[in-house]
């Protein structure tokens, strides 16, 4: 399987992925970080209730709130695992292009240097620019060749 481009830490394969990630051993990845292919973020919805007044009216004994206590909710709270990215700039030509913080955050997370990173939606190759930047070793596939020119491109010019 040859690749249609190789850096030093990464390889990018142009191909529909299930066809390519076969040619890998089990167990070959350490971690796979990617954003599949969508029309709708079915996931992410506005907080109606940031920074307003709730009103609690409860008549359960039991409730951890006081009966009839009003609360203004936070504005902020503990960074969990639903994390919030303002996309901004270019696209590079890509329609949806990955949040660059967003991969580097998981990459950071959830990998040491020298691991081995899988992206089998490629996109744009915002996985491949973090992992390169990150020490990472990196795999991706992506089916279109005009993306894997932009990831090309992009690579090229970090």
């Amino acid at each position: 399987m040859k690749p249609y481009y190789k850096t030093e830490l990464g390889e990018l394969f142009c191909g529909d992925c299930l066809t390519i990630m076969k040619q890998f051993p089990d167990n070959h990845f350490d971690l796979t970080v990617t954003s599949p292919p969508y029309t709708t973020n079915l996931l992410k919805e506005k907080c109606k209730y940031a920074g307003k007044l709730l009103k609690t009216n409860t008549t359960n004994p039991e409730s951890i709130r006081k009966r009839n206590s009003d609360k203004i909710t936070k504005e902020t709270k503990i960074k969990s695992n639903v994390w919030d990215f303002i996309v901004a700039g270019t696209n590079y030509g890509h329609p949806a292009i990955f949040p660059e913080k967003l991969a580097n955050d998981h990459i950071l997370s959830w990998s040491n240097e020298n691991d081995l990173v899988l992206d089998c939606f490629l996109g744009s190759g915002t996985t491949a620019i973090a992992c390169e930047k990150l020490n990472r070793r990196w795999v991706g596939t992506e089916i279109s060749e005009k993306y894997c020119e932009i990831i090309k491109k992009r690579n090229d010019y970090k």
